[in-house]
């Protein structure tokens, strides 16, 4: 008997996230906003855009249909959510598809989880605990810290929270809690700010005996910071708060907390620094010391466990037990104290210990001697620091994101080897070596060679950028750092104890790429292959600089989050990858570093340079406003708009009749510029037209949030330093201050110019370029804008040429140099004159890399719209560029892919596009004689004049166009 057909399951919604994150554990919002995306056919048909959604929560709730387009953060449906809460989702929808808009449901998604972590301070129960030196050495072993305790029932779920001031890892029973998460603890301004992590332990924690270990290290917290060789610039030594819950099959709950009762004591890293290295010393490993064998580990106890757990919330979301006070008894407590009640009445009973040796309640601890394992010592229980805030980490965590082989060996002096990865890169080396006890191997880290084949290290400054591995037996190893990093292409190798002549086999180190694992989400390619080099160094320095900050540089004594830098990039680092949760926490690092007169920091996390600069201080604006309008993300706005509406009335109170004075860094490295801050555009210019730029932002932003009567100051500040700006800076006759192409890029760029000036103000650009032999002469500031601006106002083919000039100074002439990063100054090296100013002399710099908006938005062609944000409306804008006869582009939009590909033959252009089901584009054809669109199935098609927009749906097109 044949078996009966089956229907085949309607396709449903998919890459469903809850706010920023897929399947986030230690979310710290307790209303997180949904996001999913739509199929792109159901049945056969395009899907074109969402009516109606339905979420369901499993044993919960089920919002049944609900109209709505929205499928971007959408807001939580149910009631508001409390720490350590687990809900399982799905989403279904209501869609228009094919030509005739029939309106179908989908089937189901597949389910998403998430859980929301410790969402207030009353949720801790540890304490902040540390061990070391405060800092009187150098650079500090890392404190090894542990602590044993027995567990009476089955373990069915585990989750480890954990802050640190400084970096930690942790361990249990032996294993690694994360080993996919590196550098934990991160960079926040410690003095106001600290994140936590949420780990799932539930696979490490045993019935019986258990030990839960951490490493520590200075890291950002204690560790050298910034190029005056300071050290300690929030605290002297690191601190760490642990809180470990347990949840059991007999319905106990068992927490674990740091506090007095944990021992430790230093082991074989004898030093780690973010820019001097990582010594290790296997010598002085510790066997066993986190229950990897039998060694001893402290006394350890029995801790509260509630034999009930508490009830679930009325909404249905599975709640985890929890206990107010669930600290281990303390060594004053007798033992009639050790009941407590839980939140729900019921009794929390500290069960007794199993034998006199793991006994909390010895007569050692009674008389106030705890009872430490040979070399082990207590730790110390630190205060918690006032006023400081914990929360659930926001952005992606730092983790090991992939490999690169070794290219090349070579030895430029005896037993001096020179390992080549081909690319510069943030991250580390991995050994792999055979040795013999007290053998040390030194691995020391440039981005560059000297003509010798030397290493390049001169631009390092005082950072060692040097790791070091001391052998402790007869073996071979493989290791790598763990609480360190460095910006390099090249490792130098010392004490491999080769025979004279022989090189080393290329697997003997290994480079790790290391920065925050943001989902990639942009590519670009052309026809021209230096150019394709060029967007693969703008990627290449964004990797590298997204570690933990939005950093200028990850190699020497510097890697500071300058606000300057990432206001110019933020655009095009939006395009290449998803970086709204990354730089949604470092707008929380400028908030927490502006002044209470409203002034922004120069860089985030602050703590050294100053306040207000014009171009950099902006960014407290600038940058929302970008997370917004590429990912939809209002609560960016929301979040920082009082610290918005603060920059405002700053810089309305400092200025002088509209105009603001003149500030530091300007045009920063200009190449006309008489000091890297004192470029030909004068300062106050620039602080004018930032003025000018950010009360147009805000005036948008206020409406946006419904604050009219703000929107309506806002747009009348507009006018009046608009007009400042033309009485103070521009002639009768339209010429600009400064006379310079930075001047003009600013005052079109930001429509500073009436509208009868700005034709005559391109041209002035244009002449003020060929006047440099057809290049560039601008700085950090005006670079970014120059080519948007001139393929705007009509001028592609003078933009096109500054792309594709490959001589100095050009983006390709570091391209010709055999760069594979972006430079800090476009001769930071050259074949014929070697290497420039050592002071700032960084190859891995992203500012210059800013022009990677403008090859997606006008060299490829596709670009955000006005109409809404997150790439809901897109416009592609194809236009022949001189140089090239084929460019593509493709986005990962929040709404799914969206692409353009196009190709020239003659004075004719063909190509494709694709809009994602639930956006819109419309296909300007403005370049064009003649043009026409059409579905890439036939069913219909529209021919329009040069000229028109033509609006198009969701789905697959081909185009084409005669000029």
């Amino acid at each position: 008997m044949a078996a009966p057909e089956r229907t085949p399951a309607l396709a449903g919604p998919h890459s469903l996230r809850t706010e920023q994150h897929v399947n986030p554990l230690g979310l710290g919002c307790a209303r997180p906003r949904l996001s999913w995306k739509l199929p792109v056919e159901i049945g056969g048909r395009r899907v074109v855009r969402q009516v109606a959604w339905q979420v369901r929560v499993s044993g919960a709730f089920d919002t049944g249909r609900r109209t709505g387009s929205g499928s971007v953060f959408v807001e939580w449906p149910g009631e508001t959510l409390r720490s350590r809460q687990r809900a399982s989702w799905q989403v279904r929808v209501w869609v228009c598809v094919g030509e005739e808009d029939a309106v179908v449901a989908t089937g189901w998604s597949d389910a998403a989880v998430f859980e929301t972590g410790l969402l207030a301070r009353d949720d801790w129960a540890a304490r902040w605990i540390g061990y070391g030196d405060e800092g009187k050495t150098d650079t500090p072993p890392s404190p090894f810290l542990r602590r044993g305790f027995l567990l009476e029932a089955e373990p069915v779920r585990a989750r480890l929270y954990a802050a640190a001031l400084g970096l930690f890892e942790f361990r249990m029973n032996g294993e690694p809690v994360h080993p996919e998460v590196v550098l934990a603890g991160g960079w926040t301004d410690f003095r106001k700010r600290v994140q936590s992590y949420a780990f799932d332990v539930t696979a490490l924690v045993r019935r019986g005996e258990n030990v839960l270990g951490a490493i520590l290290a200075d890291g950002w917290y204690a560790g050298y910071l910034s190029c005056d060789g300071k050290r300690h610039i929030y605290g002297g030594a690191p601190a760490l708060l642990a809180q470990l819950e347990i949840e059991c099959a007999d319905g106990s709950v068992v927490r674990v907390v740091s506090d007095g009762s944990w021992e430790g004591r230093t082991g074989p890293i004898v030093s780690a620094d973010l820019y001097h290295g990582e010594h290790y010393d296997a010598r002085l490993e510790l066997a066993g010391w986190c229950g990897e064998a039998p060694e001893e580990t402290g006394a350890k106890e029995s801790v509260h466990m509630g034999r009930k757990p508490l009830p679930l919330p009325d909404h249905g979301l599975e709640a985890r037990a929890t206990w107010r006070a669930g600290r281990p008894l303390t060594r004053d407590q007798k033992p009639e104290d050790r009941e407590q009640k839980s939140e729900d009445g019921s009794q929390a009973v500290a069960v007794g210990c199993l034998s006199s040796d793991f006994c909390l309640l010895t007569s050692e601890l009674r008389a106030g001697r705890p009872r430490h394992t040979e070399g082990w010592t207590p730790v110390d229980e630190r205060a918690w620091p006032e006023g400081l805030l914990i929360e659930p980490r926001v952005a992606e965590p730092v983790r090991r994101i992939g490999e690169r082989v070794t290219h090349a060996v070579t030895e430029p002096s005896a037993g001096v080897y020179i390992f080549d990865f081909g690319q510069n890169f943030s991250g580390w080396a991995r050994l792999r070596r055979a040795g013999r006890r007290g053998q040390r191997v030194v691995l020391r880290f440039g981005e560059m060679l000297n003509a010798d084949g030397t290493l390049y290290t001169a631009n390092l400054r005082t950072a060692r950028a040097t790791d070091a591995y001391t052998f402790g037996r007869d073996e071979t190893v493989e290791w790598e750092p763990r609480f360190t990093f460095h910006g390099f292409r090249y490792v130098e190798v010392r004490g491999l104890e080769l025979a004279a002549g022989e090189l080393p086999g290329p697997d003997v180190i290994t480079g790790v790429v290391v920065h925050n694992d943001m989902r990639e989400t942009g590519a670009f390619r052309c026809s021209d292959e230096r150019v394709n080099q060029l967007a693969e160094n703008i990627r290449w320095s964004l990797r590298s600089n997204f570690l933990e900050i939005p950093s200028d540089c990850p190699q020497r004594d510097e890697r500071l989050g300058w606000s300057g830098d990432i206001q110019i990039f933020a655009k095009t680092a939006a395009f290449f990858y998803d970086t709204d949760a990354f730089l949604t926490k470092w707008m929380r690092d400028l908030r927490d570093g502006q002044l209470a007169d409203g002034a922004f920091p120069d860089l985030a996390p602050t703590f050294i340079c100053g306040f207000g600069n014009a171009a950099w201080a902006d960014a407290g604006v600038i940058v929302p406003w970008v997370l917004y309008r590429r990912f939809g993300d209002v609560s960016v706005l929301e979040e920082n708009y009082a610290a918005m509406c603060a920059w405002m009335r700053f810089q309305e109170a400092t200025s002088r009749d509209g105009v603001r004075p003149p500030t530091v860094y300007g045009d920063w490295l200009a190449l006309d510029a008489v000091k890297p801050e004192h470029a030909p555009v004068p300062s106050d210019f620039v602080g004018t037209a930032y003025f000018a730029r950010t009360c147009a932002i805000m005036a948008r932003v206020a409406r946006l949030l419904g604050h009219e009567e703000d929107a309506r100051g806002f747009a009348a500040l507009d006018r009046r330093v608009r007009a400042a700006f033309r009485r103070e800076f521009v002639t009768a006759g339209g010429r600009l201050a400064g006379e310079c192409q930075t001047a003009y890029a600013l005052a079109l760029a930001f429509d500073l110019l009436p509208p009868a000036w700005r034709a005559g103000a391109v041209d002035r650009l244009a002449g003020l370029i060929g006047k440099h032999g057809g290049h560039l002469s601008t700085g950090f500031v005006g670079t970014p804008l120059l080519c948007p601006v001139l393929s705007r106002f009509g001028r592609h083919d003078v933009a096109m040429r500054l792309l594709l000039n490959d001589t100095y100074p050009s983006w390709l002439y570091t391209v010709k140099q055999g760069a594979t990063t972006l430079w800090e100054r476009w001769n930071s090296f050259s074949h014929e004159h070697g290497f420039g100013d050592a002071g700032m002399n960084s190859f891995n710099h992203y500012a210059f890399g800013a022009i990677g908006e403008w090859l997606i938005h006008f060299v490829a062609g596709i670009a955000p719209g006005q109409s809404a944000p997150a790439y809901r409306h897109i416009v592609f804008r194809p236009q022949p560029c001189a140089g090239l006869d084929r460019a593509e582009a493709e986005l990962e939009t929040p709404y799914g892919q969206a692409t353009i590909a196009w190709r020239v033959e003659g004075r004719r252009m063909e190509g494709v596009l694709r809009v994602p089901p639930g956006a819109f584009a419309d296909f300007e054809g403005g370049v064009f004689s003649r043009s026409q669109v059409r579905p890439q199935d036939g069913t219909e098609s529209w021919a329009e004049a040069g000229g028109e927009r033509m609006r198009l749906r969701a789905g697959r097109y081909v185009f084409d166009g005669v000029w």
